[in-house]
């Protein structure tokens, strides 16, 4: 499976994009979201998205971010402009290989960022589980510290909790393989996620840019930028209990924020607190009234999660 890079999730009016080579030559679109030129935070946050998504769906949130910090965004292999790993597919995504791609887009951040800034992370889903297996059991975690909204951490220490994680990460596979993958344009694509019961929880800004964000142009028409083999192979990849298991070691202050139970919440927001627990410095919170996709439900009190950790 080959990818061009040329397409990018976030506009250039709003980001300057740059590629960077992950450990195993996977390029990896990554978007450093413009500013007031006169304005230059010391500190640095990097955003890290969910499955079948790009770091463009979440520009409206990001864009709340800029005033406070220098904001990067990336999209993980197979997503958005960034290339598919080397085939066969599944040997290249696992939690391995996300936590890779997180660490080279960090230090390629580090370099062209002061000596002396801080860097922050926040991120949604998967993504956020992949940074937990980062710092907890290979050892990187550069961040003063982290915000996570729905890490999907499958339980070490409760059975109940996995099963119903594999349970529905199975039933999600064969859904995501049967979706569908080209549209008439982007207009098509948007109405179709609009349909009731979807994506209606969501705010409009936000449903606007991910529709941008997740289909890009192929011939006269629109296809995924994440083809739902991808986002298969990554439901595949993430029911594993490494993240989890390596918690005890990750020492840096953790905001776990989790779906509401009463909400359309599931399994993913049941864990957060007892992965909260596991941490030393570890808090949870749930977000309420929202679901799994609370960065898309309520935007504005995530970014203000994300900049409570400048105060913290």
């Amino acid at each position: 499976m080959t990818k061009r890079l040329d397409f990018s999730s976030m506009p250039a009016e709003a980001a300057e994009r740059f590629n960077v080579a992950s450990f195993d030559g996977t390029r990896i679109a990554t978007y450093r979201l413009h500013a007031a030129p006169d304005h230059k935070p010391a500190a640095v946050l990097l955003w890290a998205h969910a499955n079948g998504f790009s770091a463009g769906s979440y520009l409206p949130l990001l864009q709340q971010l800029t005033d406070d910090f220098v904001v990067y965004g990336y999209d993980v292999r197979g997503h958005g402009g960034s290339e598919y790993p080397p085939a066969p597919l599944n040997d290249g995504l696992s939690f391995d290989a996300f936590a890779e791609d997180l660490r080279h887009v960090v230090l390629a951040a580090m370099a062209r960022e002061a000596d002396d800034a801080q860097f922050y992370f926040a991120g949604h889903s998967f993504s956020a589980a992949a940074m937990y297996h980062l710092g907890g059991n290979r050892g990187f975690a550069p961040w003063h510290a982290v915000t996570t909204f729905d890490a999907t951490m499958m339980p070490s220490d409760n059975t109940r909790l996995a099963d119903w994680a594999r349970e529905t990460g199975t039933g999600r596979i064969g859904r995501t393989l049967r979706r569908r993958k080209t549209f008439k344009d982007i207009d098509a694509y948007r109405l179709a996620i609009s349909r009731p019961g979807a994506f209606d929880t969501w705010e409009e800004p936000m449903l606007r840019a991910h529709a941008r964000a997740s289909a890009k142009p192929m011939g006269d028409r629109v296809t995924l930028a994440c083809p739902p083999e991808v986002e298969a192979g990554v439901y595949l990849a993430v029911m594993d209990d490494e993240p989890y298991s390596g918690l005890g070691n990750f020492a840096l202050p953790a905001l776990l924020v989790g779906a509401d139970a009463n909400a359309n919440g599931t399994w993913v927001g049941q864990v957060q607190h007892s992965a909260a627990a596991c941490l030393p410095n570890g808090r949870a919170v749930v977000m309420e009234g929202c679901g799994h996709m609370m960065p898309f439900e309520k935007p504005h009190a995530c970014a203000a999660h994300i900049r409570a950790m400048l105060s913290a």
